[in-house]
């Protein structure tokens, strides 16, 4: 119990200390700020865009803090911009995945993100595409403007 309500507090404060760009980890600069889900591909077929309700991501630092309807999950990112397609690997820290790893790629371009990948553990994708049967996710993000 004492857990929940240290974990709910922590959530309420983090908009409270403002994270400036400048101090995010280096790659992730770009993907600072808060990202509205507008798209999702599975295994080559459209998800409907309310299938487990919305899904908001909000990127401060190396902190991912998802919204899926009325969940909240959070993450850890390390982000390697270097690389081509630049990667992403999301560690769960919380929910039916915690602990566990999930290996994406992403693009980013003016205000779109484009996130690929498959589940916890699976290998990375070398591409942005969700084929029948590939196993992928391809989610499409759009910046949300203050």
């Amino acid at each position: 119990m004492t857990r929940r309500i240290l974990t709910a507090a922590v959530l309420l404060l983090l908009p409270a200390v403002p994270l400036r760009a400048a101090d995010a980890p280096a790659g992730t600069k770009e993907l600072q700020g808060t990202w509205e889900a507008v798209a999702s591909v599975r295994d080559g077929k459209d998800q409907p865009p309310d299938k487990g309700g919305m899904i908001v991501a909000m990127i401060e630092g190396d902190a991912l803090t998802l919204k899926i309807g009325d969940q909240t999950r959070t993450a850890t990112l390390k982000v390697d911009a270097t690389k081509t397609p630049p990667t992403m690997d999301v560690l769960m820290e919380d929910g039916p995945q915690k602990g566990k790893t999930m290996k994406a790629i992403y693009q980013i371009k003016d205000d779109e993100l484009k996130v690929c990948h498959g589940e916890p553990g699976a290998d990375r994708p070398t591409e942005i595409s969700s084929k029948e049967g590939s196993g992928l996710t391809v989610v499409t993000f759009k910046r949300v403007k203050k």
